[in-house]
């Protein structure tokens, strides 16, 4: 899964998965022109798992640093377009 994802193929909740282990995740935003360092997820939008399914299929809004937007914020469903994963940690 290191590497570059051209298309948002990844389930949030491996994303979630590589945050929680110090990994950097950058998202391709704004139609593909643009990327920024995913840090987070919004807790709030997490649901209890019933059945197996996940706590983490609810999220959808990832934090961000973006200072070339002064955004703080982005849409899983709505704005991600790609990713870029490296298999290093900080």
């Amino acid at each position: 899964s290191d590497a570059m994802h051209p298309t948002n193929d990844l389930p949030v909740d491996s994303i979630i998965g590589y945050l929680k282990q110090g990994r950097p995740v950058i998202a391709n935003v704004m139609k593909g022109h643009h990327f920024v360092l995913v840090t987070g997820w919004n807790g709030a939008e997490e649901t209890a798992a019933l059945r197996g399914a996940s706590p983490y299929s609810g999220v959808d809004t990832l934090f961000v640093n973006d200072p070339g937007f002064n955004r703080d914020t982005y849409s899983y469903s709505q704005d991600v377009v790609g990713w870029r994963l490296f298999n290093m940690t900080f």
